[in-house]
């Protein structure tokens, strides 16, 4: 059933078997997993069935770190969460999410992430990945990108112990946008409250075991539920702030005896590595599988990567590459070296002018071809492709000090807002120089053609709106705020769901792991026997 915490009486309690706090991706496929295994589920949205910008409002907070435009404009307080800013437009109607699992590799604590591993490998959560592709309707996993090549999408004849071809899906977003919630306000066993914004969880005295989630719906009107099992599935920032702000258990914070709640936020920094330049022109013909197309009626697009193999020999960072074809004048080191010059007479110039002259007269075909390129650019008419941008994805490395707190500012509902201090490492940027220089190499083998690497790749820089970390899992709780199925170390019945709890990110969107981590914590729950059925609002 479906209503509006509006109409829950002010000072009631509301009980059930689970409370689920958040209505987004994790939210909705944990609800629907508990609701099919006949338990009964309460589940808390902020948000409406509509965009309302008093709700998204809540959302607001501060960046302080590597700038992050998209603090409040990647979450989205409505039912079905973010998937409503899902908006790749196919030409022909706007799809989901690109999908991708994360690979084997992704799940090893290996170098350069050695203290940074999943408390299980890829076999526990491959068969969760299935029924993901399931629950999506997208098939049989796993996908191999085999079968979606043709004569009009051929793959790129690389070195795959090297580079290889990838392959994403996409989801059409109405599975959260409409779908599941309306399967959910059908359903005898879900209550669904909009409206309802989670202010605190409180624990029984003495012990950190989650007895009832404060539930604000406005200044002076607020209610209780009390769950035995309680799940914080509201996104990466929201379960961390939840967690910090709920301190009846811990002064400073549920879950966070050991400093670590808001701790090692990560992003999947997307960026211009560099552009292609190809040997053959008729290349950029030959690129159909590489961008966003349908095949068999199924929106698909292929992407380069390094091989496991090549991450591990180089112990590298994850990272992926799109390729895009387009018409660029790209400056070569020769023309940069040129360019230099303008304004060398200066003193801290002088020392690199004959390195500059010697860089520039090496390659006078290469400038002469550059400055063509530019009158072209300026006859303002259309132009074929002539370089492929490779715009990248690549993991970042868990930071310690790359985090989510508290800020002094409050929203219109009297709670502290986000504060984000997202970092990016050298290690983060070493490994997509080399990762790029790579690519390169191959592309030069293969005689494809050869990369024109951007010397500053993180200059411009900005994530996905694929927050992850902050509630991260190990099996040490000195070490990790959860355990391997997502409850936190200190309480017996509080579970997180969504990419807070992941220890790392690869560079595949996180989107189809965190269905699969939710089918799997569904598992994990409904071994648990159920103690409380749906009732009604009981008033103090």
């Amino acid at each position: 059933m479906l209503n509006s915490a509006d109409e829950v009486p002010s000072g009631a309690t509301l009980r059930d078997d689970v409370c689920i706090i958040g209505g987004g991706v994790a939210g909705l496929t944990l609800a629907a997993a508990l609701s099919a295994a006949g338990r009964s589920v309460t589940l808390l949205e902020c948000g409406g069935n509509d965009d309302e910008a008093a709700r998204q409002d809540l959302s607001e907070g501060e960046s302080v770190g590597q700038p992050y435009d998209q603090l409040a404009s990647g979450r989205y307080r409505r039912l079905g969460g973010s998937s409503h800013l899902w908006n790749i437009d196919l030409g022909e109607g706007e799809v989901g999410p690109r999908l991708q699992p994360l690979r084997p590799l992704d799940f090893e604590a290996r170098e350069p992430l050695r203290e940074c591993g999943w408390p299980f490998d890829f076999r526990e959560i491959e068969p969760y990945y299935r029924k993901a592709y399931e629950f999506l309707r997208l098939g049989t996993f796993p996908d191999d990108v085999g079968r979606w090549v043709d004569e009009h999408h051929p793959l790129l004849p690389l070195d795959r112990a090297v580079v290889e071809t990838t392959l994403f899906r996409f989801l059409p977003r109405e599975r959260f946008t409409g779908e599941l919630p309306e399967e959910l306000s059908a359903s005898p066993s879900v209550r669904v409250l909009l409206h309802a914004t989670v202010k605190e969880l409180v624990a029984r005295p003495g012990s950190a075991e989650v007895e009832a989630a404060r539930v604000i719906v406005s200044r002076g009107h607020e209610f209780e539920v009390r769950a035995r099992t309680f799940v914080l599935a509201a996104g990466t920032l929201e379960n961390a702030r939840l967690l910090l702000v709920s301190r009846s258990a811990q002064p400073t914070g549920l879950g966070n005896q050991h400093d670590l709640v808001g701790r090692y936020f990560m992003e999947h920094p997307h960026f211009c590595a560099g552009w292609m330049l190809p040997r053959d022109p008729a290349l950029l013909g030959r690129l159909g599988l590489y961008r966003l197309h349908r095949n068999a009626g199924r929106p698909v697009m292929a992407k380069l990567r390094l091989s496991e193999g090549a991450l591990r020999s180089e112990a590298l960072l994850d990272f992926c590459v799109g390729l895009k074809p387009m018409w660029r004048a790209v400056p070569t080191r020769s023309v940069k070296a040129l360019t230099s010059l303008k304004g060398s007479g200066r003193p801290n110039r002088i020392k690199e002018l004959p390195v500059a002259l010697w860089e520039a007269a090496a390659d006078l075909p290469g400038i002469v071809r550059y400055a063509g390129q530019r009158l072209k650019e300026r006859t303002g008419r259309p132009l074929q492709p002539n370089v492929v941008k490779l715009n990248a994805m690549t993991e970042q490395a868990p930071g310690r000090d790359s985090r989510m707190t508290l800020s002094e500012n409050r929203d219109a509902l009297g709670q502290q807002r986000v504060r984000l201090e997202w970092r990016l490492s050298r290690q983060d940027e070493e490994s997509v120089r080399r990762a790029t220089a790579i690519l390169d190499e191959e592309l030069r083998k293969s005689g494809l053609g050869r990369v024109v690497a951007n010397e500053e790749p993180f200059d411009g820089v900005s994530g996905g709106w694929h927050h992850m970390g902050t509630t991260r899992m190990h099996t040490d709780p000195r070490k990790g705020v959860v355990d391997a199925h997502g409850r936190v170390h200190a309480s017996p019945n509080l579970y997180l769901a969504g990419s807070s709890v992941f220890p790392t990110g690869g560079f595949a969107n996180p989107t189809l792991t965190i269905v699969a981590l939710a089918l799997r914590l569904a598992d994990h729950l409904v071994r648990r026997p159920a103690a409380v059925q749906l009732a009604p609002a009981e008033t103090k």
